[in-house]
């Protein structure tokens, strides 16, 4: 770089300097921004969102009334006191899936996800059992105090106890009769998936019948008209 060429950079450069000393901002601009900044500090300090699928769970550190709040807060702005003074924790509301499969790609994407249960029939037989579990939480006060916060519901909650109510009833069964119980079971969620299902297929003939009827009428009444022209 030629000693030219620097001297101009360096005065365009005194130049710019030049132009933002001489920049002044309105004072009223000025408190504006103070103020928005102030607000956002506060809003991030003191107030915690909770979503309307969730459940809000305040846990008071310090005071009188210190520890787990039985009071649920739901969708909206919840006031928080900063540096761990409060905490407000969230939990699900909607309904939640579990599902026990060994074939995870073809489980809902949301649900969680756990091996699928491995049960012993009643003859002898173990056999690998694919379930989805749909629940929701009634109560958060109740799972917060007596699980934990955060996702404990699943790792030390339903996890856990799917596996052995599921053992419960279907080791009961014999390999022939937990068959059974399979068939019995996707043929009524077909069914539930489908009720005019059943009547659907009975009109199905009749309406060919009458399409191919009227189709050869059709074909006739054609010929019929046309036989004459050239």
């Amino acid at each position: 770089m030629t000693s030219e060429k620097l001297d101009k950079q360096l005065d365009v450069l005194r130049a710019s300097g030049d132009t933002l000393k001489h920049l002044r901002l309105p004072g009223g601009f000025k408190t504006a921004i103070a103020i928005a900044v102030l607000v956002f500090v506060c809003w991030n300090m003191f107030f915690t969102y909770v979503r309307p699928d969730e459940y809000g769970i305040k846990v008071v550190r310090i005071g009188l009334n210190r520890g787990v709040q039985k009071k649920e807060y739901h969708a909206g702005l919840c006031f928080v006191l900063p540096f761990g003074l409060q905490q407000m924790y969230r939990l699900p509301k909607g309904i939640q899936v579990l599902e026990l499969t060994n074939f995870p790609q073809t489980a809902a994407w949301l649900a969680r996800k756990d091996r699928a249960a491995h049960i012993q029939t009643s003859d002898g037989f173990f056999v690998d059992v694919d379930v989805s579990i749909l629940y929701h939480i009634s109560n958060p006060y109740l799972v917060f105090t007596t699980i934990g916060p955060g996702t404990l519901f699943e790792e030390n909650g339903i996890i856990p106890k799917a596996e052995p109510a599921l053992k419960e009833t279907l080791g009961k069964l014999t390999t022939e009769e937990y068959d059974q119980f399979v068939r019995d079971t996707v043929n009524f969620l077909v069914y539930v998936g489908e009720p005019a299902q059943l009547q659907r297929r009975s009109l199905g003939f009749p309406v060919i019948a009458f399409l191919i009827f009227f189709t050869v009428l059709a074909y006739a009444m054609k010929k019929e008209y046309w036989k004459d022209v050239k």
